[in-house]
C-alpha cells in the first residue's frame, strides 16, 4: 500500500505536467448537450436519471436523446459537478485528471499484484496516464465517465483478487460484485467486466476450474441481467 501511495502521488504530479495545458480547454461536442439540459444541471434530477423513462415521467426534453442511451452514474456525476462548477472549464478537466491518475494507479496495482514486477507495473501505468490515445479522458469533460468506469472495473477485480488471497473474504467480494455492477452504469461496454475478470483468473489463478467457475459465474448474471434489463425497457439498441 506505501508503494501504491507514492506511486499515486508520483503520477498526480506527472499528470499535471503533462495535462496542464489543457486545464482551460473549452467544452466540446456533447459537453454542450450535457451541460444545458436541465436534466443533468440540477441536483432536484440526480436520483430520476435511474428512471429509463425519466423525460417522460419528469416532462423535460432531453437534448441527447439517443435511442438505448442508459448512464444514470454518469449523469449522477454530472448533477453534482455543474452546480459547483458552472462553467469553469478548469475544474471539470482538473476532477478528470485526479480520477485518471486514480485509474492509472489501479493500472500500476494490479500488474505489481500480478506479476510482482513493481518496475513492470510501474512503466505499464506510466504508458496509460501517458500515452496521446487517453488525453481524452481528460481534454473532454464528459469523458469522467470512462475513468469512473475503468476504476470500476479494476476496483472489482482487484477486490476479487483481494478476497481470494484473505480465504475468500465475502466481504471484499461483494464489494467486487457491486463495483461489476456499477460498472455497466457508468458506461455500456461495462459488460465487458466479467470477460476481463475471467481472463486474468484463469490465467493468474490456480484454483480448479469448478471452483473458479463458481465464484465468476455471478459476474456473468450480472452482466447478462443488465442486458435483459437495456432489451426491455430500452431496446437492443
Amino acid at each position: 500500500m506505501n508503494n501504491w501511495l507514492k506511486v499515486y502521488l508520483l503520477f498526480c504530479v506527472l499528470g499535471i505536467m503533462v495535462y496542464f495545458n489543457s486545464l482551460n480547454n473549452a467544452f466540446l461536442m456533447d459537453d454542450y448537450d450535457f451541460l444545458s439540459n436541465p436534466v443533468q444541471s440540477q441536483t432536484k434530477f440526480i436520483f430520476s436519471q435511474w428512471n429509463p423513462y425519466r423525460e417522460q415521467v419528469l416532462g423535460v426534453l432531453d437534448s441527447f436523446d439517443i435511442q438505448g442511451y442508459y448512464r444514470p452514474m454518469a449523469h449522477m456525476l454530472l448533477d453534482f459537478c455543474y452546480p459547483v462548477f458552472k462553467n469553469n472549464l478548469w475544474q471539470y478537466h482538473l476532477l478528470n485528471l485526479f480520477l485518471f491518475v486514480f485509474a492509472s494507479s489501479l493500472v500500476y496495482l494490479l500488474i505489481a499484484k500480478l506479476t510482482g514486477n513493481f518496475y513492470l507495473a510501474f512503466l505499464a501505468g506510466l504508458l496509460y496516464l501517458i500515452h496521446p490515445i487517453n488525453g481524452m479522458v481528460v481534454n473532454y469533460i464528459s469523458a469522467s465517465v470512462i475513468a469512473f468506469q475503468v476504476i470500476c472495473m479494476l476496483g472489482a477485480l482487484l477486490l476479487l483478487l483481494g478476497s481470494l488471497e484473505r480465504n475468500n473474504n465475502r466481504t471484499l467480494y461483494f464489494l467486487s460484485l457491486l463495483f461489476s455492477f456499477l460498472s455497466l452504469f457508468w458506461h455500456e461496454s461495462g459488460v465487458m467486466t466479467p470477460f476481463y475478470i475471467g481472463a486474468v483468473i484463469l490465467l493468474f489463478r490456480k484454483e480448479s476450474l469448478r471452483h473458479k467457475a463458481l465464484y465468476l459465474l455471478p459476474y456473468f448474471l450480472i452482466s447478462f441481467s443488465y442486458i435483459v434489463f437495456r432489451i426491455g425497457f430500452l431496446g437492443i439498441n
